[in-house]
């Protein structure tokens, strides 16, 4: 056991000074050479064990999902994050493809409609629908955008006339709402501005009218009724267009005045003068109207079966609406329309109506009424109406035709 344990202790002192020797090298110090040979191979091993500690990092799976940093995992602490993961609608990148929320790859159930706007213009393509989360990029929630490869292009859309851009998605290369009103506007300035208005004179003369008897008995032609001096003025109240499923809708609110107080109508209702000659048992035709007006009406004394009135009509509210439907040429760059109007006109009754004998008495319009009814045409304001309705459809037609024109101006190039 001694001897053991004696050779034992020699072999470590051996090592021990064979220890020593190397360390010294051929310095008598043991410094120098030594020292720096020895801080070189440290740095060495020092920078070659950290690099293989690091690469070995990204390969190891730290939320023990399946994948490494080195397989794509995104998120190497959160074990739902993953390239195999389902996308959710959490603001965050679950599948490690670099989009968060991405409408591609969602989970089912998740997300809303969505239309993917790619103009970035706040507008989705209708052409383009999906399922998307509130903040995936790239998606909106309406389907509104005409053209969604160009960012002016939308609803919000300023139109600038014929750039082959319909910025405001109206479906024309022009501003369409802007140049019909500024039609309507320019026609309205046409045919009823300033006072008295626009005036059509003279539009109507004389009626040759059947003169019937209560025995059922006509004489044709034996009658006439005239107004003479006519002027219908038209002042605007309000003008409009509006947009009208396909098409628009165009309103032409006036006053409408029949003369005036200074320029006043004539009106005249009678037997023509030949049958004054013609008797029947020695009476005219004359003399038994004379005898059946003067049941109803005093008559002036020198009374020729005629009787003339002069007059006018206040100003009342008439309507003249309908619809414009346009018809466009992009490549021509040009507008033209065609204009329905329908005239409502409100018929004139005995208040709006000042009628003066040319006595400068009041003018009878029993006297008027009786000679009318005799001759088919009814009162005084249905004589006076018939004309005013006349006066609608001329100036419908004259409003139709300037909108139509106004139109072309405005809206083309």
């Amino acid at each position: 056991m001694r001897t053991l344990i004696l050779t034992s202790l020699l072999s470590l002192s051996f090592i021990a000074c064979s220890s020593d020797l190397g360390g010294d090298g051929k310095s008598p110090t043991g410094a120098g050479e030594g020292e720096g040979e020895g801080e070189g191979e440290g740095e060495g091993e020092g920078e070659g064990e950290g690099e293989g500690e690091g690469e070995a990092g990204l390969d190891v799976d730290d939320d023990g999902d399946g994948f490494t940093e080195n397989d794509g995992d995104c998120d190497d602490l959160n074990p739902d994050v993953n390239p195999d993961a389902d996308e959710y609608c959490n603001g965050r990148d679950d599948d490690c493809d670099g989009a968060i929320d991405d409408p591609t790859s969602l989970a089912e159930g998740q997300g809303d409609e969505a239309w993917e706007d790619y103009d970035g213009d706040g507008y989705g393509n209708p052409r383009a629908p999906g399922t998307a989360c509130e903040f995936s990029d790239g998606w909106v929630d309406n389907d509104l955008d005409c053209d969604d490869e160009e960012a002016s292009a939308n609803p919000d859309g300023v139109e600038i006339n014929w750039n082959e851009i319909d910025e405001d998605c109206d479906g024309a290369d022009f501003d369409v709402d802007g140049c019909l009103n500024a039609a309507v506007d320019a026609t309205a300035a046409e045919w009823g501005s300033g006072d008295p208005g626009h005036g059509m004179t003279d539009f109507y003369g004389t009626y040759d009218l059947d003169v019937t008897w209560p025995i059922a008995y006509t004489f044709s032609g034996a009658g006439y009724g005239a107004v003479e001096d006519q002027v219908a003025i038209i002042t605007d109240v309000s003008h409009g267009i509006y947009p009208d499923g396909a098409d628009y809708a165009v309103n032409f609110e006036t006053d409408l005045a029949y003369n005036d107080s200074g320029e006043q109508f004539t009106i005249s209702v009678g037997v023509e003068p030949s049958y004054w000659e013609a008797g029947l048992l020695g009476y005219t035709l004359g003399d038994i109207m004379t005898y059946l007006v003067g049941l109803v009406a005093d008559l002036p004394t020198d009374w020729d079966g005629t009787f003339t009135c002069v007059g006018y009509v206040s100003a009342t509210p008439a309507d003249f609406d309908g619809s414009v439907e346009l018809r466009i040429n992009e490549s021509a760059q040009a507008v033209s329309a065609t204009v329905s109007l329908n005239s409502n006109v409100t018929s004139f009754t005995e208040g709006d109506t000042t009628l003066t004998a040319l006595d400068g008495s009041q003018c009878s319009n029993d006297i008027i009424s009786a000679l009318a009814g005799y001759m088919g045409i009814g009162d005084t304001y249905v004589f006076l109406n018939q004309n005013l309705e006349l006066v609608g459809d001329e100036l419908v037609t004259g409003y139709s035709t300037s909108l139509e024109a106004n139109i072309e101006a405005e809206c083309s190039r």
